[in-house]
């Protein structure tokens, strides 16, 4: 009873758990099949499997040139099938997690070592070729047994195998075609154990202690079999989700290392240091993760690009042949819809990461905090944890300045990466990176450019738009211009053209960059009406009408040097118009028109207010009402804008302020300083004195000094009662009604009080009654004329 001394010999052995000397003594007679056994045994290992079986053998058996020899013969591709027993491996994992101990040997395998101790005992002097073609045999017979390891053979097309083996043995590898030894499907009696061996006649799944439940979901008990057929079927399923699986991460990465073999990614200009710095990381045993931080478009994701090139060029021997990808942190997240869907998406990643020994490039890497999950501590960031703890990933993040407080507040995080703060290059460094890089945007649009160009270029934008970065902005300008030029006459006409200053000028136009520059001829004839138009509206304040227009004039020619953006300040009792002149300055040069109170309004309202406004109206007047309420804050912030030509929030958004006009407001008569002002001599200086205690002193300095309105006499307040009632005339010139005022009645209206707009008011609202009354229940006669008296 051979057979089952045999295995009793086996069973012994693995009780010592010494399983992988077991595995090479089995199948020792044949000793490159004894290593691809243990090659086999030490994968089943790695990818956590309870049991050791077939297909763990037929992975080793692929690096058997004997073996790959026969299944090409066969029309198979050994590659392929490698590759197809590596994916289930990888799957199983997925599903099953890493094993607590190391794995048991299955009883096909034992089967196939019995088989083997037998035929070295019956045939002790055969060949070394002759032992593996007998082995192969046994081994093909239990392939059955793992559906992983028929569907790998299947798929790399030599099913064929199963039967040519049988009859023609390795001779067939050498034929000519695969129709020369194709023949009967009977197996060779030296494929089959002895006639008088006295072995088990109940296969070994029927065994007392054997427990189907401990096979592993890659192999089981034969096809033939319920059992098997319905684990083959779960098999398959398992093994289209997880096909599935990887066609979404796949969707999620972008391949940078193909794009650069393929002269995609242009050449990154200026940032050694930085790209130095990161392929220095990357070659540490652990903490190889590099978190690179700074502002919107100062180039994170060009130097991650950079690195790839670097590595590509075949300096840096194995790390430059790791594969380099970019995570999509969205795409990874969209079609997540039942919790763990993204979890498993973010596995399968770390996984498919860890065995490719793959670089992955994550830009708005401060998503992956709080992804996928409602609980913080299930998000992608934890789980990346563990990897980068242990070394086997490589990250390289990318974020802003303000975006990097989300990470910095899992300090666990933070710790497993280098910090890289990536500096915005000056405006001369800029331009040395023009230089260089022009070339690809010039061949693009197919235009040349002459000396001085890129000079321009950064010059225009360092001084007008200093809410953006360096060298982003740079390009966005180079590209424009590029645009502007081929969209000349001679290039229409198929001529090559040359990139110059005024298709720069052109494309700064178009981008809407603030410079001075004399105005055109709509804008000078609107300046040059400004005091007359203001002052048929608002009366008997000539002088501080033409001071408003003197200065709007000196800011549109560029001539202020106060700040980027016009400030003026308006002082003056209640009532003086004010409020009249900020709308009608506003409705005559064609601005938006903003009006805020500084004693409603807090610090933020106000400033996500602005920031909104300025970027759908970039032509905006501010007026702002009770400046000396504004919290110190706010008063900080309005000086910075009007300073800098831009605002920017703590969250990082920005929006330009040039084109804004900024009208503040401030009541005040005089009489805390002992008496109105009027124009009195020294006037001016007493409200600068008291401005600058009620005011901080970066705004007082970034306004104009104030311009001062007198408080509205009887006959300023009676010529605006005049004025009112013909724009209520113009109203009703359809119906042929016109309005008379006597003279008691306009100085009756005119000395209701000393608000001016208040006392404007009350007389606009009782005229309108009035002819409303007069109006109603008459019969319609052509033209009306009604007197108030």
């Amino acid at each position: 009873m051979e057979a089952k001394e045999t295995r009793s010999k086996h069973a012994s052995l693995n009780a010592s758990r010494n399983d992988r000397a077991l595995v090479e003594s089995m199948f020792g007679i044949v000793e490159s099949l004894s290593a691809a056994a243990v090659s086999g045994y030490d994968q089943a290992m790695a990818y956590g499997f309870s049991r050791f079986g077939i297909e763990h053998l037929l992975y080793g058996m692929c690096s058997i040139p004997a073996f790959n020899q026969a299944l090409k013969g066969a029309g198979g591709s050994p590659e392929i099938m490698k590759r197809e027993l590596l994916q289930g491996f990888r799957e199983h994992r997925l599903a099953s997690g890493p094993a607590k101990e190391q794995p048991d040997i299955s009883p096909e395998i034992y089967e196939i070592g019995g088989m083997l101790s037998l035929e070295q005992d019956r045939n002790p002097l055969s060949s070394e070729s002759e032992r593996f073609e007998v082995s192969l045999g046994y081994i093909l017979r239990q392939i059955e047994c793992s559906a992983l390891s028929e569907e790998a053979i299947h798929a790399s097309g030599g099913s064929r195998i199963l039967t040519m083996l049988a009859n023609e043995g390795l001779s067939f590898a050498t034929a000519e075609s695969i129709e020369d030894v194709f023949g009967p499907d009977d197996l060779p009696q030296s494929f089959l154990p002895p006639e008088n061996q006295d072995h088990e006649a109940t296969p070994p799944w029927d065994r007392p202690d054997f427990t189907p439940d401990e096979i592993d979901l890659s192999s089981g008990i034969p096809a033939g079999r319920p059992e098997a057929r319905a684990n083959a079927a779960k098999s398959t399923q398992k093994s289209d989700a997880a096909q599935k699986l990887r066609d979404a991460v796949l969707a999620a990465l972008r391949n940078i290392g193909d794009e650069v073999k393929a002269g995609r990614i242009d050449p990154v200009i200026g940032r050694e240091e930085e790209i130095d710095r990161i392929i220095l990381c990357l070659q540490r045993r652990r903490k190889g993760g590099v978190l690179i931080s700074g502002d919107a478009g100062i180039g994170k994701t060009a130097i991650a690009e950079g690195v790839a090139l670097r590595l590509k060029s075949g300096e840096y021997g194995a790390l430059g042949e790791r594969p380099f990808y970019e995570v999509s942190m969205p795409a990874l997240m969209a079609g997540t819809r039942y919790r763990g869907d993204f979890e498993e998406k973010v596995n399968a990643l770390i996984e498919m990461a860890r065995e490719e020994k793959a670089i992955l490039f994550i830009d708005e890497i401060h998503l992956m905090m709080g992804s996928g999950s409602a609980n913080p501590g299930m998000d992608a960031g934890n789980m990346f944890k563990p990897a980068l703890a242990r070394g086997e990933l490589t990250i390289i993040g990318a974020t802003t300045t303000p975006e990097l407080r989300i990470l910095r507040r899992d300090a666990a995080v933070m710790r497993r990466f280098e910090l890289l703060h990536v500096r915005e290059p000056n405006a001369e460094e800029t331009r040395k990176i023009l230089d260089r890089a022009a070339a690809s945007y010039l061949d693009f649009h197919g235009v040349d450019m002459i000396p001085g160009v890129t000079s321009l270029i950064c010059k225009i934008t360092d001084t007008y738009q200093p809410e953006k970065r360096f060298p982003d902005k740079a390009f966005d300008l180079l590209d424009l211009a590029c645009v502007m030029a081929r969209d000349t006459a001679e290039a229409r006409l198929g001529q090559r053209v040359r990139l110059r200053p005024t298709h720069v000028e052109m494309a700064a136009d178009i981008s809407n960059i603030r410079r001075p520059r004399l105005p055109d001829a709509a804008t000078s004839r609107r300046l040059a009406e400004i005091a007359p138009i203001l002052g048929a509206t608002v009366f008997g304040q000539s002088r501080a009408i033409e001071e408003i227009s003197g200065r709007a004039m000196e800011a549109a020619f560029g001539l202020s040097e106060r700040g980027a953006a016009m400030g003026l300040l308006l002082a003056g009792p209640k009532g003086s118009g004010r409020k009249e002149v900020a709308r009608g300055f506003a409705r005559h040069m064609r601005l938006h028109l903003l009006e805020l109170d500084g004693a409603l309004i807090g610090f933020r309202d106000m400033s996500e207010m602005l920031v909104e406004e300025l970027e759908i109206h970039p032509d905006l007047l501010i007026h702002l009402s009770n400046i000396d309420q504004v919290s110190p804050e706010t008063q900080a912030t309005l000086a910075e804008m009007m300073r800098n030509g831009y605002l920017r929030l703590a969250d990082g958004r920005t929006s330009s302020c040039r084109g804004m006009v900024f009208f503040a407001s401030i009541d005040h008569d005089g009489n805390s300083e002992g008496g109105g002002f009027g124009f009195r001599t020294g006037a001016e200086e007493r409200v600068g004195e008291w401005l600058r205690r009620k005011l901080q002193p970066a705004l007082v300095e970034m306004l104009d000094p104030p311009i001062l309105f007198n408080r509205p006499g009887r006959e300023s307040i009676a010529a605006a009662i005049q004025a009112a009632t013909r724009r209520l005339e113009d109203r009703l010139s359809g119906m042929n009604v016109r309005i008379h005022l006597t003279p008691d009645m306009v100085a009756e209206m005119a000395g209701q009080g000393e608000n001016a707009e208040l006392a404007l008011e009350r007389a606009s609202r009782r005229i309108l009654e009035a002819v409303t009354r007069r109006i109603a229940g008459r019969a319609p006669v052509p033209g009306i004329t009604i007197t108030l008296d």
